[in-house]
């Protein structure tokens, strides 16, 4: 601004001054011709000598007005020519340090964005290293669960040996002295049916059968039980046993019969060829178990569980549908989710599920669940006929 103003000053200065540096000049150039002039005068007669000196008094002072003007324009003119360099200089000083600060700034800039690279590929390298930390983790407390439940069921499996062993001992005796007394007494009541009719009627014939056949259908009940929880509790790594479901699913059914006789209706859907997958038994035993323990638990009251068992191409379904309680959609994408839990603490810690989904993945199978409040749950679970073992 100060340097557009200085440019419109010096423009007018100049403007205004031309003229009379001209008429200075030639004022001058004419100082000589003023003298002489003065000289001439002298020779007129006195009125014009009078008239003479004044014009040429007012001559030399409006030459010397004239001369003080043009020291003034001149000063004016070195004033704006100073005016001038100063503001050129601070404009280059300026325009220096601008361009210095703009360096910096821009190296700056480059500092920050080599700072930032650094910074985002340190966020990533701590994202990925979290990743594999939380991987870990979760590789850890599912090697943690299943090491737990190989230590229980190798000691259930220890405690049921045991126990069957100490239940099979008297369990033989009471067989062996059923059918010894049944052979002792048949020929007495024969040789006593024979010798007076009347000693033995059909009806005492009958009851003493029926005794006799409540002895042995009880002790074959036993023997199932102790059997089907020696299946269960097996544990080992063999991928390759043939494992019959709907045999698996009636152990089942007899170890959980205390759980759901007198007040839940089973209904079955088998089908008429053996319905053998080779897996582990052990695995299998697991999974139709917390299946049908969650379906018995669902139902509080009296209720209707059905269970199907189909033959579909290279797969064996097994669906068990209940009319219990059922669950809402957000319940539904957590319930298998590692000891995710509504039940009380004495019904399970809820690894269940969890269990369940892991040993089905790991025999390449799939489980699908629906339900909805009110009306109940459906789970049907697909599994290969013939285990492959992932890579």
């Amino acid at each position: 601004m100060k340097i557009i103003l200085s440019l419109i000053f010096l423009s007018t200065v100049l403007n205004f001054s031309s003229p009379l540096l001209g008429k200075c000049m030639s004022f001058s150039n004419s100082k000589n011709l003023s003298v002489d002039t003065v000289i001439s005068i002298t020779d007129q007669p006195d009125g014009n000598y009078e008239s003479a000196l004044a014009t040429n008094k007012k001559l030399i002072e409006t030459q010397n007005r004239l001369i003080q003007v043009f020291y003034l324009i001149l000063t004016a003119l070195a004033v704006s020519l100073f005016i001038l360099y100063n503001n050129y200089k601070k404009k280059v000083r300026l325009a220096l340090e601008l361009k210095t600060k703009n360096e910096e700034i821009e190296s700056m800039n480059e500092e920050i964005q080599s700072f930032n690279e650094e910074l985002s590929s340190a966020n990533e390298e701590l994202a990925s290293q979290k990743s594999t930390l939380e991987s870990t983790v979760t590789e850890l407390q599912e090697t943690q669960r299943q090491l737990v439940h190989a230590e229980k069921m190798s000691v259930l499996g220890t405690l049921v040996a045991g126990v069957a062993h100490e239940i099979n001992n008297p369990l033989n005796f009471i067989q062996s002295g059923a059918n010894g007394l049944k052979n002792s007494l048949m020929p007495i009541l024969v040789k006593l049916k024979t010798d007076d009719p009347s000693n033995l009627s059909e009806k005492d014939e009958l009851t003493i059968q029926q005794f006799y056949d409540c002895v042995d259908m009880g002790v074959n009940r036993i023997n199932g039980i102790v059997k089907s929880l020696g299946n269960f509790s097996r544990n080992t790594n063999n991928f390759q046993e043939e494992c019959d479901l709907v045999k698996i699913t009636e152990d089942t059914l007899t170890i959980l019969s205390n759980e759901y006789t007198h007040r839940i209706d089973i209904k079955k859907d088998y089908p008429e060829e053996p319905a053998i997958i080779i897996a582990n038994q052990s695995r299998i035993y697991q999974i139709i178990s917390n299946l049908l323990s969650n379906s018995i638990q669902a139902i509080h009251n009296e209720g209707e569980i059905e269970i199907s068992i189909k033959s579909v191409n290279e797969i064996y379904s097994i669906t068990v549908r209940d009319n219990g309680e059922g669950m809402s959609p957000n319940l539904q994408k957590k319930i298998f989710e590692p000891f995710f839990t509504t039940k009380p603490s004495s019904k399970g810690i809820g690894l269940g599920l969890a269990l369940t989904l892991n040993i089905i993945e790991e025999l390449n199978g799939t489980i699908h669940v629906e339900s909805e409040i009110g009306e109940g749950t459906e789970v049907i679970v697909a599994l290969p006929k013939s285990h492959v073992t992932k890579e």
